[in-house]
């Protein structure tokens, strides 16, 4: 996500001599870090990361950007510049990532809005400020443009239109899990055999150590960031999302307040200190680490269990560890 920037720690080190593990880090897109690494003998390495940085990196992060405008494209921003005025005529990635949005509103029961951006704005500048929270009368008065119903995409136009002046939209809860099934799909058509990603938390897997293991992630301890909490053995194609109130936060007369914003309470959420979440899909990785964070870990289990291919720990607010069916097969 934009903003949920999760600490994870992965071991990837090189078995044979003739291995090469070669890396390459970028620094400038989605206010993150990507870290790539691919075991490579051959010299193409630069070829292919130039190419998923234009490509990926930096396609996706000028569609989903909220804050700047690209000549000859149509972003987020457009949209919401826009807003109560007219359509957009938009991309058809951009299309479709909206749509899985809207659906994911639907599948967390209203948990991840992409509509709050007003909510979110207010949050993110006493945030900034430091100082003291808004006030809830404040929060309430952005909350009215905040409906997902005021979001209208034309899938066979490629429109879209925010229905009224006020209303914005804030992709991060979803944007950086979506650009993890990009990245996964890149690096399949570059043919790359054995690679690791670490794209600002998210963690994408292609193939296995040159010695036939599995790559490990370590999930960092919420109360000590030096050290991991578990370890987990990562198969081929899985990606990992983590969301934790452990980095992107601020304190007011010694209470933390999160970045992680509730859209029923307009308050950062203080159920849970880490959640993570494995799955083939990016997109549902990341929106399942925001919802079940924001939820008690009861209600975050009964989500994540009704998936087949998605899997959850969340640690709550006492630290301790909750896992959803099938998780700790995982477990290194």
């Amino acid at each position: 996500m934009f903003l949920i920037i999760s600490f994870v720690l992965f071991s990837a080190s090189c078995e044979n001599k003739n291995d090469k593990l070669l890396t390459k880090t970028y620094y400038q897109y989605f206010d993150t870090v990507t870290t790539v690494k691919i075991y490579n003998s051959n010299k193409d390495f630069n070829k292919i990361c130039n190419s998923f940085e234009s490509n990926v990196l930096k396609k996706y992060n000028q569609l989903f950007d909220i804050y700047k405008t690209y000549k000859g494209i149509s972003s987020i921003k457009t949209i919401n510049d826009n807003a109560g005025i007219k359509k957009i005529k938009i991309d058809s990635e951009l299309t479709d990532f909206l749509l899985c949005c809207k659906k994911m509103y639907q599948k967390t029961n209203g948990n991840v809005n992409v509509c709050l951006g007003p909510v979110l704005k207010i949050w993110q500048k006493f945030r900034n400020e430091g100082k003291k929270v808004p006030s809830l009368n404040d929060l309430k008065n952005a909350n009215r443009y905040s409906s997902i119903e005021n979001l209208k995409v034309n899938k066979e136009k490629n429109t879209a239109y925010l229905a009224k002046k006020g209303c914005s939209i804030d992709v991060g809860a979803i944007a950086k899990g979506y650009v993890a099934d990009k990245i996964y799909s890149f690096l399949l058509s570059k043919n790359v055999k054995n690679a690791i990603v670490d794209f600002g938390g998210n963690i994408i897997t292609v193939g296995k150590k040159t010695n036939g293991e599995n790559f490990s992630v370590g999930i960092t301890n919420p109360d000590n960031k030096s050290e991991n909490i578990v370890t987990l053995k990562c198969k081929n194609g899985l990606i990992i999302s983590t969301s934790g109130d452990y980095e992107r936060f601020y304190e007011v007369n010694g209470k933390k307040y999160s970045h992680i914003i509730s859209p029923k309470t307009l308050f950062p959420t203080e159920k849970n200190k880490s959640v993570t979440v494995i799955s083939k899909s990016g997109y549902l990785a990341d929106t399942l680490s925001t919802a079940l964070f924001i939820l008690n870990y009861k209600e975050g289990l009964e989500l994540v269990n009704k998936y087949n291919d998605c899997y959850a720990l969340i640690i709550d607010s006492s630290t301790k560890l909750h896992y959803s069916n099938g998780f700790k097969k995982f477990l290194k």
